[in-house]
C-alpha cells in the first residue's frame, strides 16, 4: 500500500499536466476547427457566384458576391468579395454611380491595400469631373450624372 501510494504520489504531477496537456489539445483543435469553419465560410458561395457570372448570369453574380462578403469573417476575403460585387455591378451596367462609390469605399475599409477597389473608386470620380457621360449607369436608366438625382430643398413641406 506504501508502494501504491508513494508512485501515485511520484506521478501525480505529471499526470495532472498530461491531463492538462490533452484538455489543452482540445481546446486548440476547438479553436482550429472554429477558425477554419471562419475561413471557409463563404466560399461555396463565391464559388456560386463564380459560376453564375461564368454562365452570364451578371445580376446573381452581383447578388452572390454581395452575400459572400457577409458570409466571410476575414476581413480581406470579405473586402475582396466586395470589390468582385463592384466589378460585376459596374461591368454588367446593373449598379449605378453611387453604389460602384460605396461598395469600393467599402472594399478598402475591409482591406485597405487592395490596389485595384481604390484604382477604380479614383477612376470613378476622375470619370465624373472630366467625362460624366461615361459615368456607369444601369441599363434603363434615367441617365441623369450624379448630383442630379438628388431632391433639393425647395422650402415647401
Amino acid at each position: 500500500m506504501d508502494l501504491i501510494k508513494r508512485v501515485v504520489k511520484k506521478s501525480l504531477p505529471f499526470l495532472i499536466s498530461i491531463g492538462i496537456g490533452l484538455g489543452l489539445i482540445r481546446v486548440a483543435d476547438f479553436v482550429e476547427r472554429r477558425q477554419l469553419a471562419g475561413a471557409l465560410a463563404g466560399f461555396e458561395t463565391h464559388s456560386q457566384a463564380l459560376a453564375a457570372l461564368e454562365e452570364g448570369d451578371v445580376k446573381t453574380a452581383f447578388e452572390l458576391f454581395a452575400l459572400a462578403a457577409t458570409e466571410f469573417e476575414d476581413p480581406r476575403m470579405r473586402g475582396f468579395a466586395i470589390y468582385e460585387a463592384a466589378n460585376t455591378g459596374w461591368f454588367g451596367q446593373i449598379a449605378d454611380y453611387q453604389t460602384l462609390v460605396d461598395l469600393y469605399k467599402y472594399a478598402l475599409r475591409y482591406d485597405p491595400d487592395l490596389y485595384e477597389a481604390g484604382f477604380n473608386l479614383e477612376y470613378l470620380y476622375w470619370l465624373r469631373f472630366n467625362s460624366p457621360s461615361d459615368i456607369p449607369q444601369p441599363e434603363g436608366d434615367s441617365g441623369k450624372t450624379p448630383g442630379e438625382e438628388q431632391d433639393v430643398p425647395s422650402g415647401d413641406i
